[in-house]
C-alpha cells in the first residue's frame, strides 16, 4: 500500500535501522521510541488483519521477537518487555499494518508509559458459555484442518482420526 509507512520501510522507500530481514517479515528499530531498543517486527506485505496472515509468517514475526528480545535483554539490561501486537489502526505508527512491537520497560519509565485497560466484571455463567463456545470453535477448526492435511495425503478420515484429534486438542487447553 502506497502510504503505509511499513510497506514504504519494507521496499526500502524510506530508510531504516533493519535488524533482521527475510523474503517475509523485517524487523526495525523504532526511531521515535518509547524506550531505546524499541522494535517492530512486521511482514513485507501489507497486512492489516493478523488472522489473515499464513502461520508460518506468524511464526517468523514470534521467532525472530523472542530472539531480539533475549539480545536486548542482554544489552539493555531492561527489566521487563511489553510486546504489543497491533491490528489495523495503530496509535503508535500511525498507520494500518499489522506488527508487533517490543517495548523495552525500565523501572523508572512508568512517568512515561501507561497503560490503562478499563475491566468489567463478567458472572461466571458468561464466563463459562464464553469457554465452551470458544473450545467448539476450536474444536471445529482442528477438525477442519486435519481434513485438509488428510485430504492432500488422499487418506480416507475416519470418525476416530476426528475424536482423537478432538482430545488432543482439548487436553491441550
Amino acid at each position: 500500500m502506497e502510504d503505509c509507512l511499513f510497506c514504504k520501510i519494507a521496499s526500502k522507500s524510506i530508510p531504516s535501522y533493519i535488524l533482521y530481514e527475510d523474503n517475509d517479515i523485517i524487523a526495525v528499530l523504532d526511531i521515535f521510541p518509547v524506550n531505546i531498543g524499541s522494535t517492530f517486527i512486521f511482514p513485507k506485505v501489507h497486512a492489516t488483519e493478523f488472522e489473515y496472515l499464513s502461520d508460518e509468517i506468524i511464526y517468523k514475526m514470534f521467532y525472530v521477537a523472542k530472539y531480539i528480545s533475549i539480545i536486548l535483554k542482554e544489552v539493555l539490561k531492561y527489566d521487563h518487555i511489553n510486546l504489543i501486537i497491533n491490528i489495523r489502526d495503530s496509535t503508535l505508527a500511525k498507520t494500518e499494518h499489522t506488527y508487533i512491537y517490543l517495548l523495552p520497560r525500565f523501572k523508572d519509565d512508568s512517568e512515561n508509559i501507561k497503560f490503562f485497560l478499563r475491566k468489567n466484571r463478567v458472572d461466571s455463567q458468561t464466563l463459562e458459555e464464553m469457554k465452551n463456545i470458544i473450545i467448539k470453535k476450536l474444536g471445529e477448526f482442528a477438525e477442519r484442518n486435519l481434513k485438509k492435511e488428510k485430504e492432500n495425503k488422499n487418506e480416507n478420515l475416519s470418525k476416530k482420526d476426528f475424536e482423537s484429534m478432538y482430545k488432543w486438542f482439548i487436553k491441550r487447553i
